[in-house]
């Protein structure tokens, strides 16, 4: 009996132990269930966050692959500045354009006096009025004042006309110095030329045969250096042979003593206010040798009983010979043996631009400018034409 005893409890207890071991394998194995269904969410859910994070990696790096690309395709040029510093007497010194706001002798030709008796219905003579139209062309003359219909002027006669009424620059001229060292012929330093402001005197500048082609007809006058030839060029630089006095001129030394300098004077007699700006004295502009200034859109003022300083700081960009494998197209530029210009023999921007202007407003008013580039059969606009070419130049650049 008491092993009935001992017996029932025990196989009771069996059981007991066995049912709760069986409640505790049940919640075991769903703990195990839950905890690896769980597992596999988990799972499933890092690997969802895993593809995105690749898949998100994948396209950023897609992306910067194409930026790459399209940048490359916008520039594939790079510019770097070079380490090395490049000696001043490598690169020439700057062309100096000079225009005087005197645009007559008003012993030749007196053009406020004219513009007045004009002005007042009093009689001309027919010289006078020839003059006071081709003087029109540079002076701002109201439409009214001006007479007969011609839109057009041939040949070169205008340009001869303001040659011979300018005053002669050595009577402007006091002192001039290059380098510190006086220069006296003034007419060998200087070259006249012809510009929007009308006659002009440039110093260091290069002779027309190396600027302008064949085609272009210019009065022998306007754009010689008396014979002076150049030894340098914009894409290889001075020639070998080249001395330190080879032209265009360069300089040694930084600072007045390395510079140019001169002195300017009026004769009070001299200034017309009617023809020229309000403020009287000089227009200076500073240009490329192998280019011809626009001096309306690009100068500095010397005025009267002042006196100016000017710097330069050239900046020197070299390129590489490589780039020559890449069409204009890839590297937006053009070598100067790549593309030929009309009237210019060197390739430039500045000289692309006014070859621009020129065929547009010929295109447009059948003429052109008188200071503009030209064949000798192509007339030259009349003051009476002076609208259309105004606004030829602003319909190019609004283009």
């Amino acid at each position: 009996m008491n092993s009935y005893n001992y017996g029932t409890p025990g196989r009771f207890r069996y059981l007991k132990e066995e049912t709760v071991n069986s409640s505790k394998n049940l919640q075991q194995n769903n703990q195990n269930n839950n905890k690896k269904n769980l597992d596999n969410e988990c799972f499933d859910l890092f690997r969802d966050l895993n593809c995105s994070r690749n898949t998100y990696q994948h396209i950023h790096s897609f992306v910067l692959v194409v930026q790459t690309f399209q940048k490359w395709i916008n520039s594939p040029i790079i510019v770097t500045f070079a380490t090395t510093q490049t000696a001043i007497f490598e690169v020439p010194f700057p062309a100096i354009t000079i225009c005087p706001e005197i645009k007559t002798d008003r012993f030749i030709f007196n053009y406020t006096d004219i513009y007045l008796k004009k002005e007042n219905n009093e009689n001309i003579t027919s010289l006078e009025d020839a003059g006071f139209n081709y003087m029109s062309l540079i002076c701002d003359t109201p439409s009214e004042l001006l007479s007969g219909n011609n839109t057009i002027l041939n040949g070169s006669l205008p340009l001869l006309y303001f040659m011979l009424v300018s005053p002669e620059f050595d009577e402007y001229t006091y002192e001039m110095k290059w380098r510190g060292q006086k220069l006296q012929n003034i007419s060998e330093a200087f070259s006249t030329i012809l510009t929007s402001e009308g006659v002009c005197y440039t110093f260091n500048i290069m002779d027309r045969t190396e600027i302008f082609t064949n085609i272009v007809s210019f009065p022998n006058v306007f754009f010689s250096t008396n014979g002076k030839s150049s030894k340098w060029s914009p894409e290889t630089g001075y020639s070998e042979d080249a001395d330190i006095d080879s032209y265009p001129r360069r300089t040694l030394l930084a600072g007045v003593k390395g510079g140019f300098s001169i002195q300017l004077f009026v004769l009070e007699h001299s200034i017309d206010y009617i023809c020229g700006d309000s403020l009287q004295g000089f227009k200076i502009s500073l240009h490329p040798p192998g280019e011809i200034p626009r001096v309306k859109q690009n100068y500095f003022r010397l005025p009267l009983d002042q006196a100016v300083t000017a710097s330069v700081k050239p900046n020197m960009m070299t390129t590489s010979e490589d780039l020559r494998s890449y069409s204009p197209q890839e590297r937006q530029c053009y070598f100067v043996n790549e593309k030929k210009l009309k009237f210019f023999k060197i390739y430039s921007q500045q000289n692309c631009l006014i070859e621009c202007l020129t065929n547009f407003t010929l295109k447009t008013c059948e003429c052109v400018n008188f200071h503009m580039p030209r064949e000798e059969t192509t007339p030259i606009c009349s003051a009476m034409n002076k609208e259309c070419m105004d606004n030829a130049k602003v319909r190019l650049i609004t283009r």
